[in-house]
């Protein structure tokens, strides 16, 4: 699997390809089948002007690629050389896709990854901390070690032992400035959920620290929102796996998340549904307004409806969040794009989640948008 993280991706330079297509290995023709629409696929980025460079990326990924078992699908995204998504998908996509285009098509990418939560991992014990933010698109925006040195939770040595009130006080400090990395990653990151996970001893002083250092800093509108619906979880695990290579940990982890994210998913669409109804400005609906919040960055949540939004077009400027449906509100001069790449890329740009929905809200255009408390 390749993954670039999206923050990464649309910054880099088109055109690119994207193609989405069934990989099903079902049966005893599927692996022909597979064979023939990869060919196919492949004359059809041909035609659609894609350069030799691309194709030839494409042709080894699709070579290359995961065997699938069962029914499933496949994405791929290439810029002018270089595979920079290449992800099997839960399903099928509805009907296959083949683009070239000056900008990415992640649509049918998002809809089908697994529901992400803007969340912080946090692995302590006597050793030291491993802090990793991960933000709503499933990417790792942040990664750092603790306190660079280790976590005082008990005596260093037989030979070098510090009396119980200083080693509870050495341990209170190092707590208390993880918390501090912590809640500083969590308020930049807006993330919703904090796992903890290690030695319990450690774990259960920087759940503290945490909850201390979240109520001290509660003091901004934005600052408090998250803090308000931020979410502590402490879970239970035998030993210090940062990177995620313990089976039972990630598993354990996994479900918390999963779990996190089917809720926070829940809320922002009951959120946006009750605040169309208010006049206080919290959200908007519709191209036009929905641009003119990107390219302000105020944009916290993205929703869109792809059946909704179809073919429509948009406006684009030179920078990523530099998109309206009037040329009068660019700076720069006017190109049209597809509404489906380019809102999604401006809304990334501008480091906003992104929730796809199907029915489930009424937006004008197939788009709206929960706004940034400033």
């Amino acid at each position: 699997m390749v993954r670039t993280s999206l923050r990464e991706l649309v910054d880099r330079t088109g055109p690119f390809a994207s193609v989405y297509f069934d990989s099903s290995h079902d049966s005893e023709a599927a692996a022909r089948e597979l064979t023939a629409r990869c060919r196919s696929m492949r004359e059809r980025l041909d035609r659609a002007g894609a350069s030799a460079a691309t194709l030839a990326a494409l042709d080894i990924a699709f070579v290359a690629g995961p065997r699938s078992v069962g029914r499933c699908g496949r994405a791929l995204v290439a810029d002018a050389a270089t595979v920079l998504v290449d992800e099997q998908l839960p399903a099928p996509p509805a009907a296959q896709v083949v683009r070239v285009s000056p900008l990415p098509y992640l649509l049918p990418l998002l809809e089908q990854r697994a529901p992400q939560v803007p969340h912080i991992l946090v692995t302590m014990d006597r050793v030291g901390a491993y802090i990793r933010g991960v933000n709503g698109h499933g990417d790792v925006t942040h990664t750092r070690y603790g306190t660079g040195r280790p976590l005082r939770t008990r005596h260093r040595s037989p030979g070098h032992r510090l009396g119980p009130r200083r080693a509870a006080d050495a341990a209170g400090r190092d707590a208390a400035e993880v918390a501090r990395q912590v809640v500083e990653m969590a308020d930049r990151s807006g993330a919703v959920t904090i796992v903890l996970t290690g030695e319990c001893t450690a774990r259960t002083a920087l759940r503290a620290a945490i909850e201390a250092r979240s109520r001290l800093t509660a003091r901004t509108p934005v600052a408090a929102a998250h803090t308000h619906s931020r979410r502590i979880v402490e879970l239970d695990t035998a030993g210090r796996t940062p990177t995620g290579t313990d089976t039972e940990c990630g598993t354990a982890v996994d479900e918390v998340l999963a779990d996190a994210a089917d809720r926070w998913r829940r809320e922002v669409l009951a959120h946006y549904a009750t605040a169309t109804d208010r006049a206080d400005g919290a959200a908007t609906g519709g191209l036009p307004e929905t641009t003119a919040a990107l390219r302000d960055t105020a944009v916290a949540q993205l929703f869109v409806d792809s059946a909704a939004l179809d073919d429509r077009e948009v406006l684009t400027g030179a920078a990523p969040t530099e998109v309206a449906t009037d040329a009068a509100d660019l700076r720069d001069a006017a190109r049209p794009r597809r509404a489906d790449e380019a809102v999604p890329v401006a809304a990334i740009a501008g480091d906003s989640d992104i929730v796809p929905v199907s029915g489930e809200l009424s937006l004008p255009d197939g788009v709206g948008a929960l706004l940034r408390r400033r």
